[in-house]
């Protein structure tokens, strides 16, 4: 009885395999036959720029747990660009490549059928703006001055500047790096138009003209020569320097009046050499003290004063003859005196002891001592005055022997 019965139900079961309607691998073919089609809507052309960030949302059909990947159409990984793993929303970084780029979007859904989304992303390239950190302003004399120029673009960048309209910069300036140096002398006093232009990968050409500005140096007068003394009747001089560089200086000097009147000329008989800077004063310049402002105006440079303090004292006089003299009492005689005042001279004789002197012993203002006929044998001591404009006055002692 139980071998009659195996047999039936082996029977039974290779009968139901034969029509079909039991499956020895039930698992694999209910798997493939239950999948639901599965649609992703979202753009499919994406305009971006390079630099900027960007993002766009897809969304899937399937109304189970979604994961999302994005790869270019050839399966390579576009480098800054991704979507989120469960959010479906596509984010493209600033770093991505100008350029047309063939992506394709996949979505994975449980008992969905995988599907995928062909998009174009056009990068279109990006727009620099440049900005420098200070006003574009260099000072003559003033070595090695560098003012920096910058650009926004996140790729390497390759400057160029020339002046514009002209194929190279002006004398002494040099531009590396988005950095423009001035050596301090190439270039006179001025405003020049310089045209710069900044490439970069994936960004258009940023040109931009600039108005550069090289504003006058800095002058000084060495030390010294800030008191300046003389005296009526010799000359003199000293030689000013500035610190200014190359042979484009004037030189002058005024009279200062302060506090708030205008310069007048010098005194008479002072000047200046414009080239050299050498200030003198003749012999006859004017007894007294003055205030002079000392001037040099270089080229390139600010204007630069000085103020001197400049004295001229009376002149020392000296008188020439002889201190003794020889006459006889009776025949009238003179004796010749001079000094080297050179202005209108005043002379006079009296008694040296301030006893009577013999009357008609006199001095002419030419210096001549007269003694008329007459006078008495002695022997008589005598002084002689000479007073000239702008000189001390001089005297000489001598002693007129009438025998």
């Amino acid at each position: 009885m139980k071998k009659i019965k195996k047999r039936k139900m082996i029977s039974i079961s290779l009968g139901l395999v034969a029509a079909g309607i039991l499956s020895t691998v039930p698992f694999i073919s209910t798997g493939c036959s239950n999948l639901n089609d599965q649609t992703i809507a979202g753009d499919d052309v994406l305009n971006g720029t390079h630099g900027i960030l960007g993002s766009s949302q897809y969304l899937s059909s399937a109304s189970t747990k979604t994961t999302w990947d994005v790869k270019l159409k050839n399966g390579d990984s576009l480098p800054g660009l991704t979507i989120g793993n469960v959010s479906g929303k596509l984010h493209w970084d600033d770093i991505i490549e100008s350029g047309t780029w063939e992506i394709v979007i996949s979505a994975h859904a449980l008992n969905f059928k995988d599907a995928t989304h062909e998009v174009i992303l056009n990068i279109a390239n990006g727009t620099q703006n440049i900005e420098s950190d200070n006003r574009p302003v260099f000072t003559y004399a003033i070595e090695n001055q560098t003012r920096h120029w910058s650009s926004d673009a996140n790729t390497t960048k390759t400057w160029t500047a020339t002046e514009t309209g002209k194929s190279e910069l002006p004398t002494g300036f040099i531009f590396y790096n988005g950095n423009l140096t001035f050596d301090g002398y190439g270039s006179d006093v001025g405003q020049y138009s310089i045209t710069m232009t900044c490439k970069a990968p994936n960004y258009n050409d940023k040109v931009e003209i600039v108005t550069i500005t090289i504003q006058n140096g800095y002058q000084s007068i060495a030390e010294g020569g800030e008191y300046l003394q003389g005296a009526f009747g010799t000359s003199g001089s000293y030689t000013y320097s500035s610190s200014a560089v190359g042979g484009n200086k004037e030189w002058s000097v005024k009279m200062a009046t302060w506090p708030d009147d205008e310069p007048v000329p010098a005194p008479e008989g002072v000047t200046m050499n414009p080239n050299t800077g050498a200030l003198s004063w003749t012999n006859e310049t004017e007894v007294g003290e003055w205030s002079l402002l000392i001037e040099c105006d270089a080229k390139n440079y600010i204007v630069v004063f000085r103020t001197v303090d400049f004295v001229v004292e009376a002149g020392t006089q000296t008188i020439n003859g002889d201190d003794e003299v020889d006459g006889y009492s009776n025949q009238s005689g003179f004796a010749e005196y001079e000094s080297n005042a050179i202005t209108t001279q005043s002379w006079s004789v009296a008694s040296t002891d301030d006893t009577d002197m013999p009357e008609g012993i006199e001095i002419d203002n030419a210096g001549k001592l007269t003694w008329p006929s007459g006078i008495d044998v002695g022997e008589y001591s005598l002084t002689i005055t000479c007073r000239a404009e702008n000189y001390n006055t001089q005297t000489f002692d001598l002693v007129l022997n009438i025998q």
